[in-house]
């Protein structure tokens, strides 16, 4: 036994070698005549003049890579760390391609010698003369701080069911790049290469070029980026800065056919409180969807949505005539719609108030009606998003108190008024009648009324009078304390909304809500806070 062992066990062992062997021959042979996938083949990289054939192969591994970054981001994986962002928020998403593969021969490492002569190297060499279809090859040069790439792609891809495939060897693509960065120029390429497979996909690929869709890939990163920020406490700064680059990129992009960018156009509207704008963006997203005969439910809901909140909300006060908080009211009243010049949304004026023993009158309101303003932002009557102009201007932010500064217990904005006169202001509420002061004391179960730009007049009971609770902010997380919470009064543009008692008594604003309550912060802190006082009959 022991014999044959010895007899029969090389033999078997050196078979094995050599079908290993010729199983790599095969394998390679295969690759040269019948692999049709799409490789990435080392380029041609020349630096200052001299050839440099590490950074040609490094160059290719540098664009591989960014192919997986604009797949990663186009697929919605974007915002840091793969984190995910709501599904409406995944501008494209659903999109599974098979990307170029760095192209490698089963001899890239092996090394044989005999007869003094090296086969490793010489399959090696013999490799690199072979071009064959679905290979992107091409020049890079680099001199100084500029380099430029020309790139090129053989054939098509497989089973693309176009004419190009059956042309062999013929050049069926090319694309250009330049810039003074090796990490821009690859990355522009990839936004080029990825481009061309996903028209093998979807036909509206072919509405954008290479450039604007690489813009269009920076846009939604900077958009992930931002939904990421959104869900940290992190500096409100911070976040803006990335929801602002992804709408200067996309922005340039609106009109080109290309559904995605106007989607993402409509989500930074919306993140802006622009539902004006974003119900336009977000509608003709879908209009061109349903030319490539595709839908998106989501964003179909989240359009019905945002057209409820602009559907005028009509009261019909005591004296019989309609009132609408959207429209340009003079003289001014609580309950009207409002906003910054810059049109951050909109909002509902609360109150009218003055500094003890001073005549200059004040509007109050939330602070979430007037987001990132500074003292001197100008405000219209009705809300830019209410078709506010210019022309449409009360006056001017004095003051923004956030919730932090008073240990969650008030905050708000004080609006100087251009004119405040009598006749520039009535104190009253529409439907409501008279204010007649400051409520001293709530209970739960009290019968309470809000007057809202979005919401109009609605009635409800409080639940709690002395709430504490976590919200989400701007800038994260809020901490809120001694807080009224009251049955649902309200919808977005609802903030800074009046909330009275029955006999007319102001108990404070609307401050945040949800499907099932609303968070009302209560006025007597917020006049303290600011040194004022409430105007009343």
């Amino acid at each position: 036994m022991l014999d044959s062992l010895l007899e029969y066990g090389p033999r078997l062992i050196y078979s094995v070698v050599l079908l290993g062997l010729a199983a790599l021959f095969i394998t390679e042979i295969w690759r040269v005549w019948a692999d049709n996938r799409l490789y990435l083949t080392p380029f041609t990289y020349e630096r200052d003049g001299a050839t440099q054939s590490e950074a040609g192969a490094s160059f290719a591994r540098r664009v591989g890579h960014a192919l997986r970054r604009v797949q990663f981001v186009y697929g919605g994986g974007g915002g840091g760390g793969g984190a995910p962002v709501a599904s409406t928020d995944q501008i494209p998403g659903g999109l599974s391609l098979e990307l170029p593969a760095i192209k490698t021969s089963t001899f890239d490492k092996i090394e044989v010698q005999a007869y003094g002569i090296n086969f490793g190297s010489l399959f090696r060499g013999v490799r690199g003369w072979v071009r064959q279809p679905n290979e992107i090859f091409g020049d890079v040069s680099h001199y100084g701080d500029s380099i430029d790439v020309q790139a090129s792609l053989r054939g098509t891809l497989a089973g693309a069911g176009s004419e190009e495939s059956t042309q062999g060897g013929a050049i069926v693509r090319d694309w250009s790049a330049s810039g003074k960065s090796v990490g821009d120029v690859s990355f522009e390429l990839a936004c080029g290469v990825f481009r061309y497979v996903a028209e093998a996909e979807h036909d509206y690929f072919k509405t954008v070029g290479d450039a604007d869709f690489c813009q269009f890939i920076e846009a939604l990163e900077h958009y992930q980026k931002y939904k990421a920020l959104a869900r940290r406490n992190v500096p409100e700064k911070a976040k803006a800065e990335h929801l602002k680059a992804a709408y200067d990129r996309v922005a340039p992009l609106i009109g080109s056919r290309f559904p995605f960018a106007e989607k993402l156009a409509g989500l930074v509207h919306r993140e802006r409180n622009e539902f004006l704008e974003a119900t336009t963006y977000l509608e003709g997203y879908l209009e061109l969807l349903q030319e490539y005969q595709q839908s998106d439910q989501e964003i179909a809901d989240l359009v019905d949505e945002l057209k409820e909140m602009q559907t005028a909300a009509a009261t019909v006060p005591s004296n019989g005539q309609a009132f609408d908080p959207r429209t340009k009211t003079r003289p001014l009243t609580a309950g009207l719609s409002i906003s910054t010049a810059a049109g951050g949304g909109a909002g509902t004026l609360c109150c009218f108030v003055r500094a003890p023993g001073s005549s200059e009158v004040f509007a109050l309101t939330s602070e979430h009606v007037v987001p990132d303003a500074t003292k001197g932002s100008v405000v219209l009557q009705p809300s830019k998003m209410d078709g506010g102009k210019d022309a449409d201007a009360i006056g001017e932010v004095e003051r923004v108190i956030e919730a932090s500064e008073f240990d969650g217990r008030a905050a708000g904005a004080l609006i100087r008024l251009s004119a405040a006169g009598p006749e520039s202001f009535v104190t009253g509420l529409p439907e409501l009648g008279k204010l007649t002061g400051i409520a001293t004391s709530v209970a739960p179960g009290d019968n309470v009324a809000a007057l809202g730009r979005s919401s109009g007049l609605v009635r409800g009971k409080t639940i709690d009078v002395k709430g504490t609770m976590t919200i989400g902010g701007p800038s994260g997380p809020i901490r809120l304390n001694d807080m009224i919470l009251t049955e649902r009064l309200s919808k977005p543009g609802d903030s800074g909304a009046p909330v009275v008692t029955e006999d007319g008594k102001l108990i404070g604003f609307i401050y945040a809500g949800s499907n099932t309550a609303t968070v009302v912060m209560p006025i007597k802190p917020v006049l303290d806070a600011f040194n004022v006082e409430l105007i009343h009959q």
